[in-house]
């Protein structure tokens, strides 16, 4: 079975009244270094929610995967206009959506089971009239 990555992009700007935002860009199924190649695609085309602030942004790369950083301060204590955003790979383990598409199949499977078994009972009984 192949294992499942999650690509994921966690969005910090700093500042007085700063933010973090985690967002799951893709599901991709396959190798981590495939998954790795993958992520680096997305990290080089991404465009932060609030926008590079200042003319310069950096692309990392981590042994996880990337981390941009945006925008040049104009001194040490104007810190907000900075924007992170770390792109990671991360094992998918559980997911609830397959828990609950797995019980939605199972409910459909028995409900088609017992429309049969209707189904049978009606032409039984349509046989003994005749």
């Amino acid at each position: 079975m192949a294992e499942r990555w999650g690509l994921i992009v966690e969005e910090s700007k700093g500042g007085r009244y700063g933010f973090v935002y985690a967002h799951v860009l893709e599901v991709f199924t396959g190798s981590r270094a495939d998954a790795l190649t993958r992520l680096e695609a997305h990290a080089t085309t991404y465009r932060p929610r609030r926008g590079p602030y200042g003319p310069r942004t950096r692309l990392f790369r981590s042994t996880d995967g990337f981390l941009m950083v945006s925008g040049d301060a104009p001194s040490e204590y104007a810190s907000d206009w900075h924007t992170l955003c770390r792109f990671t790979v991360a094992e998918l383990l559980r997911d609830s959506e397959d828990t609950r598409k797995t019980a939605e199949a199972e409910w459909q499977e028995r409900a088609e089971v017992e429309r049969q078994e209707r189904e049978a009972k009606r032409s039984a009984r349509r046989a003994r009239r005749m």
